[in-house]
């Protein structure tokens, strides 16, 4: 049988509980990952960011702002 405990993806960066615990979404950072990961990964409740800027730009925008 299949072995559920084996790992689907391996995130570069991940905040399984949000970057602000219970105010934010799961968001992993995914670099230079292939489109397999990307897919498994986009099926989850991530939000998912394949680029730095993109990531920083989510940071400033959504999650610093709301504390404004």
């Amino acid at each position: 049988g299949k072995n559920t405990e084996e790992p689907i993806a391996t995130l570069d960066l991940a905040w399984p509980e949000g970057l602000q615990t219970g105010y934010t979404r799961p968001v992993a950072l995914l670099i230079d990952e292939d489109d397999a990961v990307l897919r498994v990964v986009g099926n989850t409740d991530f939000k998912v960011f394949t680029s730095l800027d993109d990531f920083r730009r989510y940071v400033e925008e959504d999650v610093l702002a709301e504390g404004d």
